[in-house]
Parts: structure tokens; sequence; C-alpha cells
């Protein structure tokens, strides 16, 4: 191997060992005395999605409250959002295979309301319904909730664009 090989070699692994270092995040304390008296009931599944994608407790109990009020069991159907993204795309055709229907891709579930879409998206591929189980719900709005952070770098954003999309988000600025 030539000297310029090996030193391309060395800082391919360099920069990728920074990088890695980088996106490790330390353990954080979790600190769910903070969790509304309605929200106790799923300390250990709070506790499992801050820990896999270190969102902030008090945030993520926010949101929840936001988004559902603390019902494991909320949903909202969008209609708008399934006639123009949803119906007739070809892009859910495997979603339906599995027994999505086009309301349930356009619908808001669980704690965290996460859309059908997204859930699919983020590599869901459990029937509709499984979404309301709060430690699935939880982990998957802690997980984009935490792709939401990484990518605006701030937490006014992160929420815009976790509620409304990153369309909100490009209205706002």
């Amino acid at each position: 191997m030539e000297a310029k090989q090996i030193l391309v070699l060395g800082v391919l692994l360099l920069g990728n060992l920074a990088l890695a270092l980088y996106r490790r995040r330390p353990e954080m304390p979790i600190e769910l005395d903070i969790l509304p008296e309605r929200l106790k009931r799923f300390e250990r599944e709070f506790s499992y999605a801050l820990n896999k994608y270190y969102v902030d407790p008090a945030l993520l109990a926010a949101l929840v409250i936001q988004e559902s009020g603390g019902n494991p069991d909320a949903y909202r159907h969008e209609p708008a959002y399934q006639a123009k993204y949803v119906t007739g795309q070809a892009r859910w055709n495997r979603a339906r295979e599995m027994g999505w229907t086009d309301e349930a891709l356009a619908t808001s579930w669980g704690l965290t309301q996460v859309l059908g879409t997204t859930a699919w998206g983020m590599g869901f591929k459990y029937p509709p319904d499984k979404i309301l189980d709060p430690a699935s719900n939880l982990t998957l709005g802690a997980r984009y909730l935490r792709m939401k952070l990484d990518k605006y770098g701030n937490v006014l954003e992160a929420l815009l664009a976790y509620n409304g999309g990153d369309g909100a988000v490009n209205a706002y600025r």
C-alpha cells in the first residue's frame, strides 16, 4: 500500500472515530419525579424511551400532555392529510398489504400522537392499534422528537416540526 493510501485510510478511520465519539451521549440521569401524576403510571415506558433516545424528560412529558392530555388511547384522524398525502399514493401499498387502511395511516395515535405514516416511515411494521401501546408509542415519539432535535438543533423548531411537519418550520422562519 502506498503512503498516500495509508494516509487517506488513517484520516477516514480517525474521522469515523471522531464522529462516533461525537454521537455517543452519556447516560442521562432520568429524573422522573417531574412527571405529572397522570403520567406516573408510564414511568417504566418513559424511562426506556428517554434512555434510548436521550430526550429531556420534561420535554417529552410536556409533549405528551400537549398532544394527548396523557391519554394512551387518544387518536385523531386527519382527513385533509389523508386526501393530500395518503389516498392514491403507491408508496403506502406495502402498509396496506400489512393491514393498514388509508385512515389508519392518516391518524395520530396514542400518548405522543405519532402519525401513522410517520410510524410506518420509521420502521413500525405492526398493526396500527399496536401504536397505542404506551411503550411502543413513547419510544416512537421520543425517537421522532430526537430526529427533529438533531435536525433543527433547537427545541422550538423541533417541536414545530414534530407537530406540523418540516413545512411548519419553513413557515416559521
